[in-house]
């Protein structure tokens, strides 16, 4: 679809019509589409095109620095079950991290 037909589209469903995208969701559409920060941006860009607004990319830095700090951070060693093909399964100790908390 070109400019001038997105700009009718949107002129024709006026300003009622308005999305928002919330706070945090291109963050997890990052995450959950295992996407680099230009491919992000890109996409960021293309909803403004569109009239989509959403979070900068220094709000969403903000939180992921506030989610993997390490005061957030607990790292144990736990005992795992490794498979290996043709062999019994073998019990050993290896970390295992996890968030505290999310704000």
């Amino acid at each position: 679809m070109g400019r001038l037909e997105r700009e009718a589209l949107k002129k024709a469903l006026g300003k009622e019509f308005k999305i928002t995208i919330p706070r945090g969701d291109i963050l997890v559409m990052k995450a959950d589409l295992s996407e680099t920060w230009y491919k992000v941006r890109k996409l960021r860009r293309w909803f403004d095109q569109w009239g989509l607004p959403s979070e900068r990319k220094i709000s969403q830095q903000k939180q992921v620095q506030s989610i993997t700090d390490p005061a957030n951070l607990v790292c144990e060693m736990i005992p795992f079950e490794f498979k290996k093909p043709g062999c019994h399964p073998e019990v050993r100790e290896a970390e295992f991290g996890y968030v505290t908390g999310l704000n």
